[in-house]
């Protein structure tokens, strides 16, 4: 168990990258989806109904796209440099293993 939470804690730091490179993809997928949208409704070859069709199945996708990248941002904010926790965690367990002479009692 605390060889994962070493590796996750390595993980991390390559992890966070990648976090913050779903934000600029999403902002690109809602802004293509915005441009045809308006391009849409300029355009007069198209009806409204079918307009209206694109938005209905598009939107809640863009929607989504955006609360997923939101999370992400979030998670890659708080845990910026690693889980306090899990940090913590790992300090005190190094520390406990190099206590020369202390039993598992604590004695």
């Amino acid at each position: 168990m605390i060889e994962q939470l070493r590796k996750t804690e390595r993980l991390w730091l390559r992890c966070r990258w990648t976090i913050f490179g779903i934000l600029p993809l999403s902002l690109i997928y809602v802004g293509c989806f915005i441009y045809i949208i308006s391009r849409m409704l300029d355009s007069k070859s198209i009806s409204e109904a079918q307009t209206a069709m694109v938005i209905a199945v598009f939107w809640p996708q863009a929607l989504l796209v955006m609360c997923v990248a939101g999370a992400f941002a979030g998670l890659g904010i708080k845990d910026w440099r690693g889980s306090a926790q899990r940090v913590l965690l790992l300090k005190l367990i190094e520390a406990h293993e190099k206590e020369p002479g202390q039993d598992e009692k604590g004695g």
